[in-house]
């Protein structure tokens, strides 16, 4: 039997100097292991951009960049419609922000029975900017929508404990909080896995996956460091 293993990328921000880092997985030599990738972005100039590289560098039979918007699932819908269900599926999303809405990774999870998830949760810039205000500030009140949306959780914001962390100095045991309710609802959907790395004070990159198989495989790919340097443990 024939194991595919799927890529799908999904972006936030319509920035070309993502491309180079698109083009990066393009040029892996583990590339080859992947049967489809698929880019998703709501910015038809990176679309074009995007696909005339991938033509020029010879990998149009198996890569493609569609457009999709994270708030709309009817083009996410679209943007996925060839992947099969039961393939073996890594959905990566990479955000500028912490606006992507826990329905949309829902609904992904729904469509795609065999995904694993690479996230990028911007906790070190946008949330740290933000977050205490959204606990304890009326006036952040867009913020505290947006994360609560994020989430998948809208009482969050207004427990007690949350607001005890808030009022603190130290916004660490905040974003560990944020995290903890982000882990417990990728709990709740049978993505028993979940495991974090931060990247520097910036963000943080989270694994999700239903099989500790994935994990076990995460975890030995983070031995290594980005330029390919094996850590020390």
């Amino acid at each position: 039997m024939q194991i595919q293993r799927h890529s799908l990328r999904l972006a936030s921000a319509p920035d070309l100097s993502r491309e180079s880092f698109r083009l990066a997985i393009l040029n892996h030599p583990a590339f080859e292991y992947l049967s489809r990738a698929i880019f998703i972005d709501y910015d038809d100039d990176v679309i074009n951009t995007l696909n005339t590289r991938i033509q020029n560098i010879g990998c149009d039979k198996k890569a493609l960049a569609v457009r999709g918007d994270f708030t709309r699932l009817d083009t996410i819908q679209a943007a996925i419609s060839s992947l099969p269900k039961e393939a073996l599926t890594l959905v990566f999303v990479d955000p500028t922000e912490c606006n992507v809405p826990f329905s949309t990774l829902e609904f992904l999870a729904a469509e795609l029975n065999k995904a694993d998830f690479v996230i990028n949760i911007p906790l070190g810039t946008d949330f740290r900017r933000n977050a205490r205000g959204a606990v304890l500030d009326e006036s952040f009140s867009r913020a505290k929508a947006k994360y609560a949306e994020y989430l998948g959780d809208e009482d969050f914001f207004d427990r007690l404990d949350v607001q005890a962390l808030a009022k603190q100095e130290d916004m660490t045991p905040l974003c560990n909080a944020f995290l903890d309710s982000l882990s417990k609802k990728w709990s709740d959907m049978g993505f028993k896995c979940f495991d974090v790395k931060p990247v520097q004070h910036y963000y943080y990159l989270a694994f999700i996956s239903k099989d500790n198989m994935g994990l076990s495989f995460w975890n030995k790919a983070n031995v290594y460091d980005p330029d390919g340097q094996k850590t020390m443990f």
